[in-house]
């Protein structure tokens, strides 16, 4: 069975390259371009990881995580910014995310990464 990946992204042109890298690789791939859009996928679909941008239209990304986690604890969830200091590392590591990514990045070490959540869960 394939995975489903959820990408909660406002950038249409980064999103629409995760998109095509990871349907390539095998990944079913939902998009949503707002936190609100996100949660509401969450709450009707079963999504095997998310790639969460923490800069979001509406709700932000850190508000979108907690709600993730009150609803899905052991979802994986992988953090893409643009903003990769220190205090923001620490307080997203406190809520339980797989890795923070920063941007720009290369789309191959998404797979990997991605590809490195599943092989431990196995």
């Amino acid at each position: 069975m394939r995975q489903t990946l959820l990408i909660i992204e406002d950038d249409n042109t980064l999103s629409e390259a995760l998109v095509m890298v990871l349907k390539a690789e095998g990944y079913e791939v939902i998009t949503a371009q707002s936190g609100e859009a996100g949660l509401d996928v969450l709450a009707t679909t079963d999504v095997d990881l998310v790639l969460l941008d923490l800069r979001l239209p509406g709700i932000q990304g850190h508000d979108v995580l907690r709600a993730i986690r009150r609803q899905a604890p052991q979802l994986p969830v992988i953090i893409m910014t643009a903003h990769c200091e220190q205090d923001v590392r620490r307080g997203l590591e406190e809520l339980g995310i797989v890795a923070l990514v920063c941007k720009p990045f290369d789309a191959e070490m998404i797979v990997s990464l991605i590809s490195g959540v599943f092989t431990e869960r196995t």
